[in-house]
């Protein structure tokens, strides 16, 4: 919002424009006009619709960007990327089992050709979760066998047209 306030002409200039599934600026700063806020918590208030986002609103959110990882150009700061399974270390971080309860590692992706959640129609979730579906099960091996059950209630999946049990 900092950044609109003081260049309110962004907007004017940025308002028309979409990126190449749809998304608006609207649709990426709709965070921070619905949640304002807390006078003492500074939050960004904008988030990317798609990953086009960034390229297409640069002026918008490379302020943003700067002000959150310290200053520079865009370019200069990369993102650490690493998928080596060999750098995973096999390490008991509690032995004792005093003080660890649980471990999450919780990892998000989204799927090239797809908005991301926040700026997803309710067609373009269903034609997610089907491109998900098919990819699951197109997997092969005793390690990668399994069923894709979507929450319990759903109606989205006419495999499991009540979505997994309880139990599951």
């Amino acid at each position: 919002a900092k950044v609109l306030r003081e260049a309110p002409s962004l907007y004017d200039s940025l308002r028309e424009t979409r990126t190449p599934t749809g998304v608006t600026l609207a649709r990426c700063i709709k965070c921070g006009v619905d949640n304002v806020g807390h006078p003492i918590i500074s939050t960004p208030g904008i988030t990317a619709g798609d990953a086009h986002s960034y390229a297409v609103f640069r002026d918008v959110f490379d302020p943003i960007l700067r002000g959150m990882r310290g200053g520079g150009p865009a370019e200069d700061r990369v993102q650490p990327f690493d998928v080596d399974p060999s750098a995973i270390v096999d390490v008991d971080v509690d032995p004792a089992g005093g003080h660890v309860q649980r471990v999450v590692i919780a990892l998000q992706r989204n799927l090239e050709g797809f908005p991301f959640a926040n700026a997803c129609s309710w067609q373009e979730r269903r034609s997610a979760e089907a491109a998900v579906a098919q990819a699951l099960a197109s997997l092969q091996g005793d390690d990668l066998d399994g069923s894709y059950l979507p929450l319990p209630g759903s109606e989205s999946f006419g495999a499991c047209p009540d979505g997994m049990a309880k139990e599951d």
